[in-house]
């Protein structure tokens, strides 16, 4: 339901379950408590990031609208750049450059653009 807030651990499973026969449906749903989660090292999704990079990369982010597929690369893009420059030990820029690199298929920080 719109503007209720997932549990923690619903919002892991439904990343989680691969057969959803939308995958990218499913996600674009639940994006923004899910890039929330990936930021946060608190969350019960942090420490799956490379598991929520696959996620996304199955939902095909790169096929949505285009508005939709903008916001994904913007927030990869700042993610990524947010990791290097941050020098709280919880960013893992390492983890996060797999959770870009898996989510895009690009190694390189434009991600398509």
């Amino acid at each position: 339901m719109p503007g209720v807030e997932l549990d923690p651990g619903l919002l892991r499973r439904t990343w989680q379950i691969p057969g959803w026969s939308d995958r990218g449906a499913v996600l674009r749903r639940i994006l923004p408590p899910l890039a929330c989660a990936v930021v946060d090292s608190r969350s019960e999704s942090f420490g799956y990031r490379d598991e929520i990079g696959v996620s996304l990369a199955h939902g095909r982010w790169q096929e949505w609208a285009e508005e939709q597929a903008t916001a994904v690369r913007e927030f990869l893009h700042a993610f990524r750049a947010h990791s290097l420059v941050t020098s709280a030990p919880a960013t893992h820029p390492h983890q996060t450059l797999v959770l870009c690199a898996e989510a895009s298929g690009e190694l390189r920080p434009d991600y398509g653009y």
